[in-house]
């Protein structure tokens, strides 16, 4: 009875240790991922962890894989999230990544004035739409999205 007992739990701490693991390689993926991607925006290794665990935490990885974030083999598929996925994951990203921050210092140096602008035009909501829209797989539209609202800004410093 004992050899038993062994056995149900050595199984039950096998299957714990295989799902964390894949949880684990699934996060590691996600984060290599979104550095290796990094060359728009100056992006640092934490905040890459932070979003990938809590993509990881929140969607899960077979929601992941249904997403297209990774896939089958735990590398990086293409990604189109339902809309619900996609608000949950740019919630969880704007919790670990200053969106704000990531726009602007991509940009060329402004004037003040449109700098101002900038600052006042990309809201949280803004930002939000942007990163769910890209989720979403409709970058084109996010992008012209977030072109119209800081077409006001642009002509500012032009």
């Amino acid at each position: 009875m004992k050899f038993r007992a062994f056995g149900v739990a050595a199984a039950v701490a096998l299957i714990l240790t295989s799902c964390s693991t894949d949880e684990e390689v699934a996060s590691q993926a996600i984060s290599d991922s979104i550095m290796a991607n990094n060359t728009d925006f100056v992006m640092t290794r934490p905040q890459a962890d932070c979003a990938a665990d809590g993509l990881v935490d929140r969607l899960g990885v077979e929601s992941l894989q249904k997403d297209g974030v990774l896939d089958s083999e735990g590398g990086l598929g293409q990604v189109e999230m339902s809309q619900e996925d996609a608000n949950v994951a740019a919630d969880v990203m704007a919790g670990c990544i200053d969106f704000r921050e990531l726009f602007t210092s991509a940009m060329p140096v402004l004037p003040e004035e449109s700098r101002r602008c900038v600052d006042e035009k990309l809201t949280d909501e803004v930002l939000n739409d942007y990163v769910t829209s890209v989720l979403v797989n409709e970058r084109e539209q996010a992008q012209e999205d977030l072109a119209l609202a800081l077409a006001d800004c642009v002509r500012l410093g032009g």
